[in-house]
């Protein structure tokens, strides 16, 4: 991602103008750090803190005092909307108030908006398909700054006729003249929030757009209108709030997006055909989107290229399995990669064995599935999702779900299957229970067995002839088990090449 540093310390001068001066002083004092200010925020009687992205706030003396709340507010020639927001024209920063039961105001949230580049080299290529896409992911993963980026792409560089459906100005900016980030795409503001579904028929039926551009659909009136809107042949680039597309299947207002799933009550010959119960749920409809992509980080992402496939999937019970992930710092556009998410990878047999590793066997549990993938692929984890809790190895689960008396608890007990549980669907929670499980099952493994012989052996050639050493190459989790296997013994090592080349060099310290 690039930032367009000269716009934007331009348009930070114009939030700076509206501090009082001894914030505004603050902030200029560090000008080192001025490319990293997120936000600043004033709560009254407490101390204003100005936030840097991956540092510490910095905490000023003194505590905020109705008067500058005041200051603030007064030199806002717009006023608050009635979502309590505001902006600066021409500029994409927000200023955000909290309210006492009085509906005075007693806090504010100032929030630094970038212009950035380069945040959908990643997923350009969709850009050309002619197909609706669909954004997923949790407040500040970059959605909307990737939305921005989409629609300038399609007007400027793909010449199609866009518009932006703005309903909190985020995308295009406050004012009456978009920020020219967005290029030549058109932008409607939304006048009242409640009413975006409404301005999204009207840019339809006034505007002739072949791309509507749109933050976040979240009510059914505005799944109802993108249908709509998909039914004229309309691309449709969206955003909504999701962790991954198992959980926008579990929203009724947002499901209407993926084809709005029924329930259906089969025959019993037709239940018994499909070894299901007589009451189960499929889509009524082709998917609004046909393209998902599940924001993980602001680098990393799972693409679905099949949505209708890929819900069919989940709502038998069992997961995607046909999904992309891409990371900017390992994709290449010309390179279009599909990885089965239910699949682990096959194991090569190495140089020093034809013994195929263990792959284990993990059923998810009220987990997301993409979240366990990406761990896996991230990680090079000798493991695979499993459909079945009866061709598991270990279980899975939330925290929430699995206490000692839940259905999952009772049945790894009478299965005498592993159970382990995390708190929250995040990578580094994920990352953590994996991590360990598999190191256990590779202390078992022949692979790895062979691996700390080999390691061995290159420890006693360096003591020999003090020359490094170079082992074969290994998979991350058995590169690893080496390391610790050889620092254990005295010695040193470093990872060597690239690639399926990558192994492990002893050295001196």
């Amino acid at each position: 991602m690039i930032y367009s540093s000269n716009s934007n310390k331009e348009e930070l001068e114009k939030l700076l103008v509206l501090l009082p001066k001894r914030i505004r002083d603050a902030a200029t004092k560090n000008v080192s750090k001025l490319d990293k200010l997120i936000d600043i925020v004033l709560d009254l009687g407490r101390l204003p803190e100005l936030r840097f992205h991956g540092e510490q706030p910095l905490v000023l003396n003194d505590a905020v005092t109705r008067e500058e709340i005041d200051f603030i507010c007064n030199k806002l020639s717009s006023g608050f909307s009635s979502e309590n927001r505001a902006g600066i024209e021409k500029t994409l920063h927000r200023i955000s108030a909290i309210r006492n039961r009085r509906n005075e105001i007693i806090g504010l949230s100032c929030r630094v908006g970038k212009t950035m580049t380069g945040t959908v080299q990643i997923i350009e290529d969709l850009l050309s398909n002619n197909k609706s896409i669909l954004l997923l992911g949790p407040p500040g993963c970059g959605k909307t700054t990737r939305l921005r980026e989409i629609a300038q792409l399609y007007a400027d560089k793909y010449s199609k006729r866009v518009v932006i459906v703005d309903t909190s100005n985020e995308i295009g900016g406050d004012g009456d003249i978009p920020h020219p980030s967005i290029g030549r795409a058109r932008r409607m503001p939304v006048i009242d929030p409640s009413q975006q579904h409404k301005v999204m028929i009207e840019a339809v039926e006034n505007h002739t757009p072949e791309v509507i551009v749109i933050d976040e659909i979240s009510t059914e009136e505005e799944a109802n209108a993108a249908q709509t809107i998909a039914e004229r042949g309309v691309i449709l680039v969206a955003t909504a709030h999701g962790r991954d597309l198992e959980s926008v299947v579990k929203n009724p207002p947002l499901s209407i997006l993926i084809g709005d799933p029924q329930t259906v009550t089969l025959s019993d010959e037709e239940a018994k055909r499909r070894k299901s119960q007589k009451s189960i749920l499929e889509r009524s409809r082709e998917s609004t989107f046909q393209t998902v992509v599940e924001l993980i980080s602001h680098s990393s992402m799972i693409l679905h290229h099949d949505v209708d496939f890929a819900v069919d999937q989940i709502l038998r019970g069992g997961s995607p399995i046909h999904a992309e992930l891409r990371d900017e710092g390992e994709y290449k556009p010309q390179i279009k990669e599909e990885i089965p998410i239910i699949k682990a990878p096959e194991v090569k047999p190495t140089k020093s064995s034809t013994n195929a590793s263990k792959i284990i066997s993990i059923y998810p549990y009220a987990v997301s599935h993409s979240q366990l993938y990406a761990v896996i692929k991230a990680l090079e984890l000798p493991a695979k999702l499993v459909d079945s809790v009866d061709d598991a190895d270990m279980v899975i689960a939330l925290e929430d779900y699995a206490s000692p008396g839940a259905k999952i608890h009772k049945l790894a007990e009478m299965l005498n299957i592993r159970l382990e549980t995390i708190q929250h669907n995040n990578f580094s929670e994920i990352s953590h229970v994996l991590s360990k499980i598999t190191k256990i099952a590779l202390e078992e493994d022949p692979e790895t067995s062979l691996a700390l012989e080999e390691a061995h052996k290159g420890i006693e050639s360096f003591k020999a002839n003090g020359k490094s050493f170079d082992l074969l190459p290994r998979k991350a989790q058995i590169r690893k088990a080496q390391q610790e296997f050889i620092e254990k013994s005295g010695f040193k090592a470093e990872i060597v090449g690239e690639g399926a080349e990558k192994r492990m060099r002893i050295i001196k310290f």
